[in-house]
């Protein structure tokens, strides 16, 4: 990675902008460099990060790819990062009315057997918010459940918990546990 490169991709982090990678190749070697020094820095080298389901991304918003061999580490690499996304698209498309765009999804476990079954933390700033989000529970859990099915071929579990931490978008901290 450039200084250049860098420069700018911690610009954008710092400004609280969405990292979007073009490629596998390009979310592997971004999260290798954060993974290993907590932000983006020149350097070179290679990387053995396998990324699969439940794998918390430190540096990549979203990855533009094109469609990968089922059971290839690749299409794990793209389901990954998809449940987060499909969780928080059917979050704010159930209570976008009602709650601003303040809430984040953890995933915590995925595991695989007779249906995918994926467990996440539904992350928001208040005890409103909590409330709100409860209430639209159902239908959220409903819409990103068909979103994760289409992409995975299979059944899934989807459990979800709603939780408040005060603060979390306003704390460097705290949005670094929530990474970690």
């Amino acid at each position: 990675m450039s200084q250049q490169a860098a420069d700018i991709l911690n610009a954008a982090k710092n400004n609280g902008q969405r990292i979007i990678c073009v490629g596998t190749t390009s979310v592997r070697t971004l999260e290798s460099v954060y993974q290993k020094y907590g932000c983006f820095k020149q350097c070179n080298g290679s990387t053995n990060i396998f990324i699969y389901p439940g794998y918390k991304f430190l540096a990549t918003d979203a990855i533009i790819t094109n469609f990968h061999l089922p059971k290839s580490t690749l299409l794990m690499l793209v389901s990954a990062l998809a449940n987060r996304e499909f969780i928080l698209e059917a979050i704010f498309e159930c209570v976008s009315e009602e709650l601003p765009y303040s809430a984040e999804v953890r995933v915590k476990n995925v595991s695989e057997g007779d249906m995918l079954r994926i467990e996440a933390l539904i992350i928001t700033d208040n005890a409103s918010h909590k409330g709100i989000l409860i209430s639209a529970l159902k239908n959220i859990g409903i819409r990103a459940r068909k979103l994760i099915s289409a992409l995975s071929g299979q059944k899934v579990y989807l459990g979800l918990e709603v939780v408040v931490e005060k603060n979390w978008l306003k704390d460097e901290k705290k949005l670094i546990k929530f990474i970690d």
